[in-house]
């Protein structure tokens, strides 16, 4: 089993999701965070001067524990669960999300570090036909969510903001031309960014999308 992670030198994981090297500004704006339990994005963004920061995550014993053992990544952010211009919240995101599209509220940038992109299971020449359907209706059904979830991140989206979100590694092209996909079955003419970058401690180039 490999566990991915950052390490000391992968800021540049946090700077790549969040589009800080690509002339993206978060001065005054409203920024909402899904997941993001180790603080790194919610870090660099109060460095921003924001004029709020929302941040969910689903375990606070992730962030009782970065909080800890990572402070070269989220320095002060998670010190204290609400302050002047940011707010944590421990709660499933999903159903957050859908009670801000409920209530009509939306923000200027939507950065999701969530574990919503599927790996899929490609049928092969070893697999026999009931596997083969097995896996087409997991990953039908596991696309299917993220479709559900990336039409709420629309939802509570400004129409001139932005989506932020990580997709996987460079080398996976058929996971990049899913995402291209799936995300096209929401919104034919929705813009898309691509940015790429070598994450050291990944050993390897990684994706995130900017909408």
């Amino acid at each position: 089993m490999v566990i991915r992670n950052l390490s000391e030198n992968d800021d540049v994981y946090t700077r790549t999701l969040i589009g800080l090297d690509e002339g993206f500004r978060f001065d005054d704006q409203t920024i909402l965070i899904l997941g993001g339990g180790d603080g790194a994005a919610l870090n660099q963004l109060l460095g921003q001067s924001p004029a709020m920061v929302t941040m969910v995550e689903i375990d606070d014993v992730v962030i009782r524990g970065c909080r800890t053992h990572l402070r070269w990544c989220c320095g002060e952010s998670l010190d204290s669960y609400r302050g002047e211009n940011y707010q944590i919240i421990i709660g499933d995101c999903i159903e957050l999300l859908r009670h801000y599209v409920k209530e009509g509220r939306k923000f200027d940038y939507v950065i999701s570090d969530i574990t919503d992109i599927p790996i899929e299971e490609k049928s092969g020449p070893n697999k026999n036909k009931k596997t083969q359907v097995f896996f087409s209706e997991v990953n039908h059904s596991i696309w299917g969510f993220f479709r559900d979830v990336y039409e709420l991140y629309l939802k509570v989206t400004n129409d001139s903001g932005y989506i932020m979100t990580h997709v996987g590694a460079s080398s996976n092209k058929d996971l990049t031309e899913s995402f291209k996909k799936e995300i096209a079955k929401l919104d034919k003419n929705l813009a898309t960014k691509y940015i790429h970058k070598h994450v050291p401690s990944f050993e390897e180039r990684w994706d995130a999308i900017v909408t």
